[in-house]
């Protein structure tokens, strides 16, 4: 189960969420979920920092080199991450999905499973927590960041399943595909990794990522997000190409 423990509780969550959707069970005021978000997004940061700091003490490089690459392949992943227009593709694909699963269906109508299933699924898996989440999981054992995410998802599929019906809880399975393939994906190539302190810089990078994110939780300042994800395939070519 290396790599894929935090995943698995996030695709239960969801589905967990879902089933409670059925349930009499009240949804969080409003005012209780913009609480929430500022605790979560407080517990971002800290996490961010603290990513950081362990990656640079547990590399088995200088801790001064891993975080310095680490700053670069932040800087260099924005760049990349602008020229292709990451957050733009991000953003058109997401305003589809949430405008779906904003519409109230209408009751005289059958519900349309599947478009639940498709917007849900889109939502859960364009996050850039999705990213972040399995690769500090499969790169350092660390599930904290998917546990962030999966209760942010819980929240999301509580009040979609409500509306949209179960078609939002397949949505579980999109999330299972990707976050565990990318997570197996890094627990095999973390001793590859490792011979150059790459495993070390890229989840420094991932620490990095996720302060901006924590800023939008907040919400500080608006940030385009998803431009910064190249920065983890920046990592591990800067680890390999600067002794």
């Amino acid at each position: 189960l290396a790599g894929v423990v935090g995943t698995l509780i996030n695709a239960g969550a969801i589905g967990v969420a879902g089933i409670l959707a059925r349930t009499r069970l009240p949804e969080l005021p409003p005012r209780t979920q913009k609480r929430l978000q500022l605790v979560l997004g407080a517990l971002t940061l800290a996490l961010g920092f603290h990513v950081l700091w362990r990656a640079a003490q547990d590399g088995t490089r200088s801790g001064l080199r891993t975080a310095g690459l680490a700053v670069v392949a932040f800087v260099l992943g924005r760049w990349t991450g602008t020229a292709l227009r990451l957050q733009q593709q991000f953003s058109r694909l997401g305003h589809t999905a949430s405008l779906r699963l904003a519409i109230p269906p209408d009751p005289a109508q059958p519900r349309d499973a599947g478009s639940a299933f498709t917007a849900a699924a889109a939502l859960f898996c364009l996050n850039p927590l999705a990213v972040l989440g399995p690769t500090a999981e499969g790169l350092g054992g660390d599930s904290r960041v998917l546990g962030l995410k999966a209760l942010l998802d819980a929240l999301a599929a509580f009040s979609w399943a409500r509306a949209h019906g179960a078609g939002v809880m397949l949505g579980a399975l999109p999330v299972l595909a990707l976050q565990g393939t990318l997570g197996l994906g890094w627990a095999l190539l973390r001793p590859w990794l490792a011979e150059a302190g790459g495993d070390a810089v890229v989840r420094a990078v991932t620490g990095l990522i996720l302060l901006p994110v924590a800023l939008v939780m907040l919400p500080v300042i608006r940030v385009r997000l998803a431009d910064y994800l190249p920065g983890v395939v920046w990592g591990v070519i800067l680890a390999w190409l600067v002794p």
